[in-house]
Order: C-alpha cells, then structure tokens, then sequence
C-alpha cells in the first residue's frame, strides 16, 4: 500500500513538473557587510524581464532545525527554459541598499544555484564607502595566514584548512587546536566559558550519547569548517521555543568538504601493550545521496571509553575511575526523500534517523574512604575499604521519524508535520561487591591509602583498635542482579501551519509517553563486631528482591502571538497548555535468614523473616504557563522576559510497609515566576557588543509523598533512615547579574556573573547519633538560613595581532552556608551550621610558536575554607593546585609528538596519605605513512606511575576523602589504516 502511494505521488509530481516546467532552486545567507551580522528578515525576488512577472520571492529565516541546519533564503520557482528567458535576482532588506544580480535562464542552466557562495553581503543606505572594498575587507587575510576564526552573527567559524595538522590527524587533533575552546580537567567542553552540549556533523546528530565517535574516528582533511552556535532542539521537535534566546544550549557542528557528501571513510586500528593492554576498533561512514550510514566498534581494555557522558561533562580517551575491559559497538543511520507534489509549492517529505549503541563492559573499581563526622561532643572517624567487581550489558535505540505532508489551505501552500521520537533502553547485570568498615572516636593513623582499614582487620587489629578508640568493625558482601527496560521519549507531535498567521501561530498537540521497568535482587552477608562487650554484635544474612515499573502519558499544546514592532515595542505572548499523568510502583521484599542451616525457600515462606513494602503512586498535573517577550525600540536593545509556569498537582500515595497501611491524596498547586531584563549596550554596536542581564525567579519544590510517611528503614542497622509527616515545601529565591562583552573582529570575550540563592523551608538532614552502638538515623527536616553566595568571572582572548598567543582565564568563588541538626545519644539537639568557602582559578595560556611547535600551559588552583561557630568544629583549610604543559611537535622524519606533563599537589588534610603530591607524564608520537593512510602510533601512559585519584566532598555533617584505584602505566604501539572511497562522478556544490 506504501509503494502504491509513493508511486503515485512521485507520478503525480513528474507529470506536474513537465507541464509546468523546470524546478528551480536559488540560495544563499544575506549578511550586513559592515558588521558582519546576519540579516534575518531580508527578502529575495525574482522577476521575469521579458514580461515582468514575479517568479516568486523567499525570506531569510533564523529556523536552523535538525533537518535544516543551514537555514537561509531559499526560493523555489517553475519556469520552461525552451529559450532564454532574462531574469533579475533582487536582494531587499529596509534600511539598505537593493542588490540587483542579472540572470539568463536557458535549457543548460543548473537547477540549484548558490548565490555569492551563500553569502551575500549588503550595504546601509547611508553608507558612503564602496560595497566591493568592503566585501574585500572582509575577506582580507591576516600577515599573509588564513583568518583562523570568524564571527556570522553569534555564530563562530572555525576554517580547518587554516590550522596546520600532521597527516593522519583525525577530528580531535583539530578541535584541540580551536581558540576558545577548552577541555578542562572533569571533561567538559566549553567554548568562552560556555557549555557544549553535543556534538553534530553536517548540522545532525552523530552516534547521540556517544559523540567522540565523531572525534576519534573523522579525518581531518575532509573538515571544512566547525561552527558554534546555539541551538533549539524543542524548536526543531515541536516548532516552538522552550528557552528563551540567552539560554539555548551550545553546540559543535563539524561541517564536511562537499566532496565527501558521497562515498565512504574508514579506518581501522590494532595495538599492543606492556601489562598486556590491547585495543582494537574500526569505524566506517557511508554518504549516500539520500543519506548516510556510519557503524563502529571497538574492544579494548583501556578504559577507553569514548563516550558522552550526559548532564554536562564530556568523557574523555580514559575514564580514570577503575579498571575495564569495554566491547562497544555501533550503527547510525540518516535518510530523506522528498517528492513534489501537483496541490501545493512545498513538497512531501520522510525523514528518518536509527541510532544504536551495544555495549559489553567489566568493571574492577576499589575505593578507600577516609570520613570525618562532625558531632557536638567530638568528631567520629570512619574508614572504608571496597572492592566491586561488575559485568553490564547495555543497548541503547534512539530513533526519529518526520513526515511533511504538503496541504493548500485558502490557495496557500503550507505543511501539515508530524513528528516521532522512540526509544529503547535495555541493560542486564552482575556485580559482586565486599566491603569492610570501622568506626573510631579518635582519628586513626593512615600513612597510606586505607591504611587504617587494613590495619584494623589485620592480625595487630585489637591494639590498633583499642589505641584509636574503635566502636566497631563492619564486613559486608552482597551478590547482585539487575535488569532494566524502558522505552522512553515516544513522542508524537503535529503542527497545524494552517492556523498560523503572521501574529499567531501554535505548535498544534504535542503526546509523548515512555515506560520503565527495573528488576533488581542481591543475597547479602553482614557482620557488625562491637568493642564494648555490652552490646550485641550483629549478624545478618539478606535476601533482597526490588521491582518498580513507571509510565507517563504527557499531552501539551502552545500559542504564540507576535506584535509588530512598528506599532510599539516587538512583543510576544505564549500560552501553554498541558496534563500529564504518571504512575509509579515498586515493591521490595527482604528476607531474613536467621538460621544458617535453613534452606532459602523455609527462609521466604517464614513471614516472621519478610520485610515487605510496596509504593504506588498516581501522579495528575495540570499545567498552564505564560511567557511574555517585549524587545523594546532598537535605540534602546532591551529587553524584558516575563513569566509564569504553574499547575494543579494531584499525588494519590499507596504504601504497605509491615503495620502501615497509608493511603494518601494530596492537591498541590505550583507557581513558579520568572523575570529576566536584558540590555544591550547599541552604542557600539558591531565590532563591540555589550550585554547586561537581570534575573530573579522563585521555584516551589514539594516533598515527596513517601518522605511524609512515618517509616523507619532499617535494612542497614548501622545507617537508619526514616520518613516525616511534618515535611513542608522548600522554596527557592534565585538571582543573578551579569555581564558579557565581545570584541568580534579581535576575538575578544569577557564574561562576569553573581548570584545569589536563598533558601526557604530548604530539605535538610537531621542525625541523629547512638554513641553506644554507632548508629547514625537520618531524618529529613525543614531548615531555614540556607543561602548561597557565588561570582565568577571569565574571558578568552588573543595576545598579539598575528593571533599566535591566546590567553584565557576562568574565576569562581562560591560560599554556601548550610546549616543542619546535629544530636548525639543523651544530649540536646544542636544546629550544625557550616561555612563553606570555595576558591577555584584555572589560567591557560597557548603559544603557536609556529607551524610545529604548540605549547599549552594551564594552571589550576583550588581552595576551600570551612569553618563553623561550633566550638566541637574544627575549621578545615585545603586545596590543591596542578599545573599542566602540553607540547605539540612536528619532529624531523614527520613524526608528530604530543607529551603532556603535569604536576599536582594536594594540602590541609592533615593525613600523609591525602597531603601527597605527583607528577604525571603521557607522550605520544605518530608517523603518518603513504599519504596519511598507514599511521603507526606509540602511546606511553603515566610514565612516572604517579597517578593518584582522589576526590573530596564536604557537607553540613562531615567530609569524606575517597580514593579510587586507576589504570595502570603502560606503553602501547598501534597501527591504523584510513582510507576514503569516493565515487568517479563526485562533484562538489556549485558556487
């Protein structure tokens, strides 16, 4: 039936284009020459000479979409080129001059022309100076080098042909090159200080959620150039905004050569190691003329990763946490067709996009803590030792699906769109965990990483023990399963053009829904030995089963109305409309084996041994939220963002926990406004931008309904939690100010920011502690003088004229004040208030010495002061710092060289195991062979063997230093062949 269908549209629409002729097609981006900034509104139209017909006429859209990522003015006409026919191309925009281009069409004139290699420069009214001079000017290379960076409005153009790579360099070697582009030590990518999100090719998602596919496997030489830019992702699904302008998430779009839009890139790569490391990986992309197909996979036992890690921070080659053996593979794939159509101008369209990612992974982590907890009569001090042994397999779908039906409402030609967004997610595991742990009254003695634990359960524990105090010694060992299934994000939207006008327009019904179902069991040993013979030790054998399954049916639909900007001020109005409906239930049972002897299945039906509890929730929420925009008059560049979400929310609780019995419902409602003024500074307007931003706003945030249950969870004996009725709701008070400035012509960028958050009712923690048993019960309360001070200030900018040195800077300082209850067995309630000071500076400075030689020097400083007006509390200084050179050679022999040093120190822990120092040392050298096909790499990691990570976390209640095992050094020789297939009759786009 699908075929029929297809045939007969694709019937129609050859039939239609014969009788009215050829189809053509005329692009291009219209920029203002002066400045450089995209003119978005500006007008193309063509008219027929011979007879002064209007062809057609086009407008210059800000639309950029996943299926449009290089939006621009687009004309679309049908003309019977039998003979010449004259035609004059006209390029308006109010406020400037017209551009007028000549044209001949005959029978040999190409259907898709790009005009001024889609860019088109135009020129003010009242400008005086030549428009070909300016176009030049614009053009003009820097002492003889090629501009390395641009600015298209707030897009920034990154030229790969401008920056000298060795042969073989894959993407990333480029990326690394960037001005303003940063990886920092935790993985993120920033460009100016600002967040990239994902990373896209040819303006659409690459392998989502695994986005260094991208980075390590496209060769360089097929880059044409790397745009940043925002990105609306909801506006591309759904054809509305869900952010305002100032606060869409950036992106990294790596555009290719027009010569590889077809044919197909791969590679494929072994190596060998010392302490028997191996990796082996191959990847190949496929340009199809209605699509691509790319697949990869890759095994080693590197810890390598490659991965997106979500949430904001990019994974990096290795993931420093544990040891892994990983097998990942692959496939995306992209493919669109289009038809014309007789009924209308627009054409029907299919889009479709299959991302899959299979992964195989073991994974050995052991940690060391090292934990302070602060209470009113004298800290206690705890150690921990763990070792956690796991296997996960993952599969991962990310599908789209988009469909244009061409419609003619009233004579005019419009689109009628429906949009899917499935998903499946499946995950099934076994991990093996051990764990031993002691709690002291005194401050043990750890001149080693988890000295303390070690000693403590080795043959001298007793006067280990009884020297420090111990209370006592904790042994847990469990044995685990899981499972996970979900389908998520199945979305189907439709967008009724047909009731947009020039002042409204609506995103018709948007329907999305997703599924979640987890299985989780482990059997468990746990062995508490108390010193004081007082009291029992504890000995529990568990077995434990938790199932929950989630869904969620959400229905949402908006409106928006524009006013013109020549009656007043540009304003827009949206509503939006919604319901949802979640369900939630989990159920947990617990058995106890008291008897060692019993068999599991005696264990399970003797109810005296079942811990049984089961949660089910029914969540309804009605939702209404209003949004105002108002661009004042352009003498002025302000701008005011109004709004206002809020919503009726029913919660209906079901909860079966031994004798309790609850049922509860509860009607909440939620206001959650928001105010933001944005000024820009118009005065220097152009090759200097200044912004100013206001903010404030106020989110309500319920409690739980579980948490308002009078429960006591006690499967741990030695941690205890429990739940409150008396929970009320947490408000939070936001505010920020801040500043940018940007210099485009010299690449200048200036960032500055405070903020302050107040809390209101905030979700603490009460602790509660037994001195005699070592019991720790945590209850949640409500906390009020919580408030959050914070200011940063960051900039990024070239240091000489031949932009050879760059220089960025990034400042914080934050201070939290959290206060929270502290009491100890026989003793008063006491507010545990906690000054947190925290002091970050990170400077980077970069020297293109020349065409081989690269020197990156950053250094990175952090500090934290925490103090409190406790007398027990004792005020805790650290910090660390690391300075890190990065040196990029090209050798003699065409070997290119990467080494990379790094020192850091840690202080103000007071312990010989945390207060350490080290000095890590990576090098990388490649040579690159027959034209760049045959690379033959040596990769040497931690030279020296001195990598420590540590990690540090401190809170109202105690602090906690962990220590994580790592890879070890190694030394690795690989071998790559990269290839490329290009197709005899590849031609490139006509300019």
């Amino acid at each position: 039936m699908i075929k029929r269908l297809i045939t007969i549209i694709v019937t129609i629409a050859l039939s239609t284009a014969m009788i009215n002729g050829k189809h053509y097609r005329i692009f291009t981006h219209i920029f203002d020459v002066e400045t450089g900034e995209r003119l978005f509104g500006s007008t193309l139209q063509l008219t027929n000479m011979a007879n002064g017909e209007l062809m057609g006429n086009a407008v210059d859209h800000n639309t950029a979409n996943e299926w449009n990522p290089d939006p621009g003015c687009q004309l679309n006409f049908f003309v019977n080129p039998s003979d010449s026919i004259p035609m004059q191309l006209t390029i308006k925009r109010d406020g400037y001059k017209d551009k007028v281009y000549d044209l001949t069409f005959n029978k040999d004139f190409p259907d898709y022309i790009d005009i001024d290699n889609k860019k088109t420069w135009i020129i003010r009214k009242d400008c005086e100076e030549d428009l070909d001079k300016l176009i030049k000017l614009q053009e003009v290379t820097v002492v003889a080098t090629k501009v390395k960076m641009v600015m298209h409005g707030d897009t920034i153009v990154y030229d790969a042909s401008a920056f000298k790579l060795t042969e073989g360099s894959m993407l990333d070697a480029l990326v690394e090159q960037l001005p303003g582009v940063r990886l920092d030590n935790n993985g993120r990518m920033t460009i100016n200080g600002e967040f990239i999100s994902s990373l896209l090719v040819d303006g659409k998602e690459f392998f989502k959620g695994d986005s260094n596919v991208a980075l390590r496997n496209l060769p360089s030489y097929t880059v044409k150039n790397v745009n940043v830019y925002q990105r609306d992702e909801h506006f591309e699904r759904f054809g509305v905004s869900e952010h305002s302008p100032n606060e869409l998430p950036w992106v990294m779009d790596v555009r290719l050569k027009p010569q590889y839009h077809k044919g197909f890139l791969g590679n494929v790569e072994i190596g060998y190691g010392t302490d028997n490391r191996y990796l082996g990986r191959f990847f190949g992309l496929e340009y199809t003329y209605r699509g691509r197909v790319a697949a990869y996979g890759a095994i080693n036992n590197i810890n390598n990763e490659t991965a997106f890690q979500g949430g904001g921070s990019w994974g990096g080659d290795r993931v420093l946490t544990g040891l892994r053996r990983i097998i990942k593979a692959g496939v995306d794939c992209s493919w669109e067709k289009r038809w014309d159509v007789n009924w209308s101008d627009c054409q029907l369209r299919l889009k479709l996009n299959l991302n899959a990612i299979y992964t195989n992974s073991d994974v050995d982590i052991q940690n060391h803590q090292s934990s302070e907890e602060f209470l009113p009569n004298g800290s206690n001090y705890i150690s921990r030792k763990s070792a956690s042994l796991g296997k996960d397999n993952r599969v991962n779908c990310i599908g789209y699906i988009a469909l244009d039906i061409p419609v003619k409402i009233n004579g005019k030609s419009d689109i009628f769109e429906i949009q899917g967004h499935p998903s499946f997610n499946f995950s099934k595991g076994r991990t093996i965990d051990h764990n031993h742990s002691a709690r002291f009254e005194r401050k043990p003695d750890e001149s080693k990483v988890g000295g303390a634990t070690d000693s403590i359960f080795g043959s001298d524990g007793i006067e280990y023990g009884n020297h420090f105090g111990v209370i006592y010694r904790n042994s847990f060992d469990a044995t685990g399963n899981n499972k996970h299934i979900s389908a998520g994000d199945w979305e189907l939207s439709f967008r009724p053009w047909w009731l947009n006008t020039s002042h409204f327009y609506t995103n018709g019904l948007m329907i999305d829904w997703s599924y979640d179902k987890w299985n989780n069991s482990d059997v468990a040993t746990r062995t508490v030995e108390y010193s004081n013979p007082a009291v029992n030790n504890i000995f529990m054998e568990t077995s434990t089963s938790n199932a929950s399954t989630n869904w969620h049916l959400n229905l949402n639909t908006r409106q928006i109305w524009e006013f013109d900007k020549s009656k007043g001020p540009q304003a827009t109005i949206t509503l939006k409309e919604g319901w949802r409906h979640d369900y939630k239930q989990g159920i947990r049972n617990v058995y106890e084996i008291t008897d060692p002897f019993e068999t599991m299945v005696d264990a399970i039906h003797n109810a005296i041994n079942s811990y049984y509890s089961r949660e089910t929730v029914n969540r309804e929420y009605i939702m209404l939220a209003h949004y105002n925009d108002i661009a004042f008059s352009d003498n002025s560049g302000m701008e005011l963002n109004v709004s206002a979400t809020g919503g009726i929310n029913q919660n209906h609780l079901i909860y079966q926990r031994a004798e309790i019995n609850a049922d509860m419902t509860k009607i909440r409602a939620d206001v959650n406004p928001d105010l933001k003024l944005k000024f820009h500074d118009v005065r220097h307007y152009g090759e200097h931008n200044y912004f100013y931003t206001l903010r404030a706003n106020l989110n309500m945030t319920h409690p739980e309904l579980v948490d308002l249950i009078d429960y006591t969870d006690n499967l741990n004996p030695l941690m205890v939690y429990q739940g409150n009725p008396k929970l009320k709701t947490t408000y939070t008070f936001n505010s920020s100010a801040q500043f940018e400035f940007k210099n485009r012509k010299r690449n200048h960028y200036v960032r500055s920011a405070v903020g302050f958050t107040k809390y209101f009712n905030r979700k603490g923690q009460r602790l509660d502690y037994d001195s005699n048993t070592g019991v720790s019960t945590y209850k949640p309360i409500n906390v009020d003088g919580a408030y959050l001070i914070n200011g940063g200030i960051n900039f990024t900018l070239p240091c000489d004229r031949d932009n050879r040195w760059y220089i960025s800077s990034e400042s914080n300082v934050n201070y939290r004040h959290t206060p929270d209850w502290i009491s100890v067995t026989g003793g008063l309630s006491e507010l545990s208030t906690v000054h947190n000071i925290a002091v970050s500076q990170n400077v980077a400075l970069t020297w293109n010495a020349s065409s081989n030689y690269k020197f990156d020097l950053s250094i990175d400083g952090r500090y934290n002061n925490v103090r409190s007006q406790n007398e027990w509390f004792s005020t805790l200084n650290v910090g660390s710092i690391a300075t890190k050179l990065k040196v990029r050679m090209n050798l003699p022999w065409k070997i290119d060289c990467n080494t990379e040093f790094t020192f850091k120190q840690r202080m103000g822990y007071g312990e010989k195991a945390l207060d350490t120092s080290e000095y890590i040392w990576n090098l990388s050298a490649t040579r690159a062979f027959d034209k760049g096909r045959w690379v033959v790499r040596v990769d040497a990691f931690d030279i020296l063997g001195q990598i420590d990570n540590i990690s540090t976390q401190i809170n109202s209640l105690g602090r906690t230093e962990t220590w994580t095992n790592s890879l070890h050094r190694y030394v690795m020789l690989s071998l790559s062949y990269r290839f490329s297939i290009m197709p005899r009759n590849a031609k490139t786009n006509l300019l």
